[in-house]
This record gives structure tokens, sequence and C-alpha cells, in this order.
């Protein structure tokens, strides 16, 4: 028995040494791919319609959500805006039919609440239509006392930010596989790759979301639905929200990057979602340094993230507490 643990380990063992050795060598051609991809989209730059999609985007009576769903809209989309919020909905609504002439409708729903998630997808369907987008919006960043926490409070951020991501998987996953086409659009944070402290449970939210997206991806290709697209958003704080916007300024966050405005999060989103991308960070400079920092032991990952934005941390933690 020992002999055959022994053996299994040196396995392993041989197969990470030769990972590492032919690593530059897939570097070298993952560079070289990204760069024909590059010229290639640029000779080539007819994009993939989306007329004619039912798009569902939940959280989306404000903010990026809206911002989302007018994107959509502009580009042919059916929209379906959800969110507990109905007056904000619905003025999501009065907005996308100003700008484009698709059909769109509000619904009221708590995205946590799996019977309220079913009875949506049979609504959307008499109204709609077929759901081939779905857009996982709906997020809490801020609790009360980010280090304190209510436990209902810190529950229902849990329920928001990530249970409700397998019951719209459950329910709308399905009939995109059966119509062999579909996107689905979850946007996590950048804190799922760089940690926020002092604000550990929406940044374990997002982390769960990243992991989620990530295993999804594969359950895709595994089951060859090759025409089901995945895709994750990391974006760092936008200039969507007002109390958002505000502890950014007071804690000085926009000095290591201006906030990006929803709109034009929106638009890098979708083109993005379009091309195929798999994970889009905002600012993309986050995975440069995601990548940066996974190649550095863990005690320097550390202490290069507090070398850079230590007293923002600090900040936030007075500001929170």
């Amino acid at each position: 028995m020992r002999t055959e643990q022994a053996l299994v380990k040196l396995q392993a063992m041989l197969a990470i040494a030769l990972l590492a050795g032919i690593c530059p060598l897939l570097l070298l051609v993952a560079l070289v791919t990204k760069i024909c991809g590059c010229l290639f989209s640029c000779c080539y730059t007819k994009q993939k319609t989306l007329a004619g999609e039912v798009a569902l985007i939940t959280g989306a009576a404000h903010g990026l959500g809206r911002a989302l769903a007018i994107e959509l809209a502009q580009r042919g989309c059916h929209i379906a805006v959800v969110d507990i919020n109905l007056a904000g909905a619905e003025e999501t609504v009065a907005q996308i039919k100003q700008l484009a002439t698709v059909k769109a409708k509000a619904f009221k729903v708590n995205v946590s609440n799996y019977t309220e998630l079913v009875e949506l997808q049979a609504n959307i369907s008499q109204t709609l239509g077929t759901v081939t987008l779905l857009v996982n919006n709906a997020g809490l960043l801020l609790l009360s006392n980010s280090l304190n926490p209510a436990p209902q409070e810190l529950q229902r951020m849990i329920d928001v930010n990530l249970t409700a991501h397998f019951w719209t998987k459950s329910i709308f996953l399905p009939a995109m596989k059966q119509l062999n086409k579909g996107y689905v659009l979850s946007i996590s944070s950048l804190a799922s790759i760089i940690p926020l402290p002092y604000n550990t449970s929406y940044t374990a939210t997002k982390f769960a979301v990243t992991g989620y997206m990530k295993a999804l991806r594969l359950e895709l290709m595994l089951e060859r639905q090759r025409n089901i697209k995945v895709c994750t958003v990391m974006p760092a704080f936008l200039q969507t929200n007002d109390e958002v916007t505000d502890l950014v300024a007071r804690t000085q966050f926009d000095r290591l990057y201006p906030l990006i405005s929803g709109e034009a999060a929106a638009r890098r989103i979708i083109d993005g979602m379009i091309a195929g991308e798999k994970e889009i960070m905002l600012p993309g400079f986050g995975a440069v340094l995601q990548r940066i920092l996974t190649l550095l032991p863990l005690s320097w990952q550390d202490y290069l993230l507090l070398f850079i934005a230590n007293k923002y941390f600090m900040k936030f933690c007075e500001l929170r507490a």
C-alpha cells in the first residue's frame, strides 16, 4: 500500500515538473495566439448580433444593471428588468423605450427566493419569450457594519450575492441547453481575486461567484455545449452608485485608478461577452496585477498589496466600523 502511495506521489511530482518545464513554451504560444487574435479582430470587426435575444438582468433598477439593460436593448435584445425595487425597474424600462424599439418589462422579484424565480421564468416566457441571455448582476456591496455585521444582514448578502446564482442556473440554463445557444454573464468583483480587507463577507461571496463560474464553464465544455458562452466580470468600484462613489472619494480609492462609468463598463462587458471572453476585469490592469501576484509567494503577495493600498484599506475600516 505504501509503495503504491509513493508511486502515485512520484507520478504527481513528475507531472508537475514536466508542466513547469514546458510552461515557458506554453506562455510563448499563448502570447503569439493573443497577438494574432488582436490583429485578426482589428482586420475583421464584424460582431455577432444580439438582435432578438431575450435578456434577463437582475438588479437592473439602477447602477450597472440598468446600464447593461440599456446597452443590450440598444443592441436589439428584449429585456426583462428584474429587481426587488419595482419603481426603479420601471424607470429602467421607461429609459429603454425612449432609446430602443424592443420589448421590455419590469418584474419585482427577490432573486434569493427560488419560488419567485420559477414564477419569473413563466412570466417572462409568456410576455417576452425564452431567456437566452442571463445576466446575474444583483448584489450587495456594503453592510451597515462591515466589521461586525448582524447575522440576518450577513445571510442576506450571501443569499443575494451567491445563492441566487444557483437558482437562476437551475431555472434558466436548461432551456438554453435545449436551444443549444445562450449566454450566462455574472458580475463578480475584482475583490474576488484581490481581497478587500474589512469587507470579508463581500469578498467571500465574490470569490465564490468567480469559482462557481469557472466550474460552470468547465461543465458546459464537458457537455459539449459550445454555443452557450459563460463570462465572469470582475470590476473594481464603478461610478454607478452614489453611496459607493462617496465612499470611494472619502477613502481615496480613486487615487489608485479613476472610477469607470456604468455606460463605459456596460459597453466593454457586452463587447467582451460577444467576443467570447471568459473573464473581464475592470480596469484592465487588474488582470496584469493578478498575474504578477500569482507568481509570488503568498507572504510577498500580502505585503505587496499592503504596500500598494494599506492606507486606503485602513481608511475604509475607519468609515465602515
